[in-house]
């Protein structure tokens, strides 16, 4: 007979607070379950996580099989976008053990995601869900399908929700209709109580609310009160974390309105304009870490030209910082001084001396819009065409601080690693990068990268199963970049000769053709390289590399969402195509990907990866000069687990790209998010940007 636990210790000192409490309306928060979606105990509500947070829970007591069992569930969540959340999710018993000998009841790697129906029906306090969990693989210890209501009360803080699954689970748990009630008597407290198509269980959540801890952090436990399933003594509770990805700072028009000291500091700045000389606006530009500052006038619009090498999260930031710095020193009597006769101002962003963006305003309009006294509706973006334009401006001064032969040299860890294998739940190689980047003639770099081992886990050391894959201290790449625009069709062209991945020397070519609007980009990549030996260690011939892929990729900036198709040859010379759907959340960017490859001769492998790329370096790096140390801009950690198949192999190196730090995407096309439409929908980031400049200026 199923043994019954009960926490009437519990229960017996709640119950009076509930029943003391005042049944005053508030909103129920949405709260993490011990399976893989938001919810009560084992059983989803109609909720999701809020568009951009991160969530973490660890959890103990999971249904598996005939019982609810002594095991550890670690979950990473994201809420994608309104009303989509994705769960990643290790389910283990035991975290170091080889599974080929005994590691405990289970080790698993899962993927679920939950999504609520727009509420097209015009029922506030209603909502729908359809949710998946354990989706794809070869064992599913925790399949299940389902979809879910719930209904929000106004005059109590209750949710009902009921709901139909069809599940895997041996347990039954999911598996037929379920349904729950959760009641939140204190803005910090919420008890639940459910039917999980088997048993009914209670819990009582204890969590943090809104606005309690910094950075709108949030965290919870939740501890069982009541479960009819056989448990055998062991208690079901998790504890949560989550962080918002997504602030205000960058499309809110209120951010930094009420900081009395900084909009007195912008008042100051503004009435600079009209006695501001171009010596001052141009020693501005330079004390703030610019470079190649040139003023000029083109059909009486007076022209600044300037490359931003200290704003690396986002060429945004740096082209509003610019634009706030220019808009408080270039008025009436600048523009006279260089012979304009007219309140326009056209800046031109540089990387590399190369055009990547014009942003062109009226002066006035863009003060107004600064101070957030109006909007500006005159500002104009453009990417194309931009080379021909500058050869027509008549410069007015020299290149102030070319920044020719300046280095960056850009530390970034690195990981390999394996994630909840028969092997372990996370063995991994870790490492530093050190990366010097130095300019030279227009468009061309030399790049040299060094690893350095830090660290490795028993199965990445030597006789370890992943013993090839590990770091070793190498110069792990030395290239020549050669950046250009082909003229007429204004595609971009990045050659790149030299060393990769230690041992290959060759060529990469990669082009890039953008839309007026950014909404479409088609790529191409050709690569060719050689092993330095002839024969590996082994004595076999070692085999030559070469790449040929395109891409194509879809923008809606609107939506912070990007679409990528990449077919062709990888590197390890199976063809097929990779699928990916990014989205962005300010800086960070977390995508999904399916692949399906094939080698000569062998059947298609499908394979599903998670990937987040995330700023590892200040917003405000330090100022550039001869050497300017940084951190990576675009720090990239991601998971693959194999689908569409009856077993899970360990595979390696299907897919596999040549990545490089300063791709062409990186240096010059702000990682992909160009186009007027982009720039144009992040007009707020702009000023934002200029207002957070001037928050390091005040003492």
């Amino acid at each position: 007979m199923a043994q019954k636990t009960i926490k009437t210790g519990i229960a017996a000192l709640l119950l009076p607070l509930f029943l003391s409490t005042s049944l005053a309306a508030q909103e129920v928060a949405t709260l993490p379950s011990n399976q893989s979606f938001t919810g009560l105990t084992f059983t989803p509500n109609a909720q999701s996580l809020n568009y951009g947070d991160f969530s973490f829970t660890y959890a103990q007591g999971l249904p598996l099989r005939t019982a609810v069992q002594d095991l550890d569930s670690l979950k990473f969540s994201f809420g994608m976008f309104d009303g989509l959340e994705a769960h990643g999710r290790i389910v283990t018993d035991d975290y170091t053990s080889n599974c080929f000998y005994d590691c405990g009841d289970i080790r698993d790697l899962s993927m679920s995601f939950k999504y609520q129906v727009p509420n097209f029906w015009g029922v506030d306090n209603l909502d729908f869900a359809l949710g998946i969990q354990d989706l794809g693989g070869s064992a599913n210890q925790f399949s299940t399908k389902y979809a879910v209501a719930d209904y929000s009360f106004d005059f109590a803080p209750i949710r009902l929700s009921a709901g139909y699954g069809l599940s895997e689970i041996e347990l039954g748990v999911m598996d037929g209709p379920f349904g729950g009630i959760e009641y939140q008597p204190l803005s910090f407290l919420q008890i639940s109580g459910e039917y999980d198509a088997v048993e009914f269980n209670s819990s009582v959540k204890l969590f943090t609310p809104q606005g309690t801890l910094p950075y709108d952090v949030t965290a919870s436990v939740s501890y069982q009160l009541y479960s009819g399933h056989n448990t055998d003594e062991q208690n079901i509770w998790n504890a949560a974390l989550s962080v918002p990805l997504a602030t205000g700072y960058t499309r809110s028009r209120d951010y930094s309105r009420h900081n009395v000291t900084l909009m007195e500091r912008l008042s100051l700045e503004q009435k600079k304009a009209k006695e501001a000389s171009i010596s001052a606006l141009v020693s501005a530009l330079r004390n703030e870490g610019f470079v190649n500052i040139q003023i000029g006038l083109l059909n009486q619009t007076a022209v600044v030209a300037l490359e931003n090498r200290r704003y690396n999260h986002n060429q945004v930031d740096g082209l509003g910082v610019a634009m706030g710095i220019v808009s408080s020193h270039l008025g009436k009597n600048a523009v006279a001084e260089v012979g304009g006769e007219s309140d326009r101002v056209e800046l031109f962003m540089l990387a590399n001396q190369k055009p990547v963006v014009s942003v062109q305003v009226n002066s006035s309009c863009y003060q107004n819009f600064i101070n957030g006294s109006a909007t500006c509706d005159d500002i104009k973006f453009t990417t194309r065409d931009l080379s021909e334009k500058l050869e027509l401006v008549d410069w007015k001064t020299e290149r102030v601080s070319s920044g020719v032969l300046d280095s960056q040299l850009i530390f970034s860890p690195m990981v390999r690693h394996a994630v909840a294998t028969e092997f372990g739940v996370y063995d991994y190689s870790f490492a530093m990068s050190s990366n010097l980047y130095t300019y030279l003639w227009s468009g061309a770099a030399v790049d040299v990268r060094h690893i350095l081992p830090l660290a490795e886990s028993d199965d990445y050391e030597k006789w370890g199963y992943f013993d090839d894959s590990a770091y070793e201290n190498d110069i792990e790449r030395a290239m020549l970049h050669q950046f250009f625009r082909l003229p007429y069709v204004d595609i971009a062209n990045q050659v790149s000769i030299g060393l990769v991945k230690t041992d290959y020397i060759g060529a990469r070519s990669e082009s890039t053709w953008f839309s007026q609007s950014g909404a479409h980009a088609i790529s191409l990549e050709m690569s060719y390289f050689q092993h330095v030996d002839e024969k590996d260690e082994n004595g076999y011939e070692t085999l030559d590399r070469q790449t040929s892929l395109a891409r194509y990729t879809f923008s809606m900036p609107e939506w912070d969402w990007q679409f990528n198709a990449t077919a062709g040859e990888f590197w390890r010379g199976d063809v097929g195509a990779k699928l990916t759907t990014s989205h962005w959340f300010e800086d960070i960017e977390v995508s999904a990907t399916y692949q399906v490859t094939k080698f000569k001769d062998t059947d298609e492998e499908q394979f599903v990866a998670v990937s987040v790329k995330l700023p590892l370096t200040p917003w405000r790096d330090m100022s550039p000069g001869l050497l300017q140390v940084r951190g990576n801009e675009a720090y990239d950690f991601n998971v693959m687990t194999r689908v569409g198949n009856d077993v899970n192999y360990l595979s390696d190196g299907q897919g596999d790209e040549l990545i490089m730090d300063n791709s062409m995407l990186r240096r010059y096309f702000n990682r992909g998010r160009y186009g007027s439409d982009y720039f144009e929908e992040n007009k707020i980031r702009l000023r934002n940007a200029y207002l957070r400049y001037l928050t390091t200026q005040i003492d």
